[in-house]
């Protein structure tokens, strides 16, 4: 199963709008999600380190895009690229 929030305006000023605990865990839960697309949201590198346990926990996905989301912050911080 596929799902996409591809340009949906996810980030508010650089954080990333859902409940960092819901959204991640709601990745992991799905177990027939095998493919993500969060592209085009600028939801930068705190919203990249909200995604980590989610797909640590799933078991399924094998696609992930994360095009055009700003994930080093301008290029200022690689913690979320890291984390990823």
């Amino acid at each position: 199963m596929s799902i996409s929030f591809s340009s949906t305006a996810l980030s508010v000023v650089g954080t990333w709008m859902p409940a960092q605990p819901v959204g991640s865990a709601a990745i992991a839960a799905c177990s027939s999600l095998t493919s993500v697309n969060l592209s085009s949201n600028n939801f930068g590198a705190e919203g990249a380190k909200a995604l980590v346990p989610g797909i640590a926990g799933s078991a399924s996905m094998t696609s992930l895009d994360l095009r055009s989301n700003n994930l080093t912050n301008d290029g200022h911080d690689m913690s979320g690229v890291k984390a990823l």
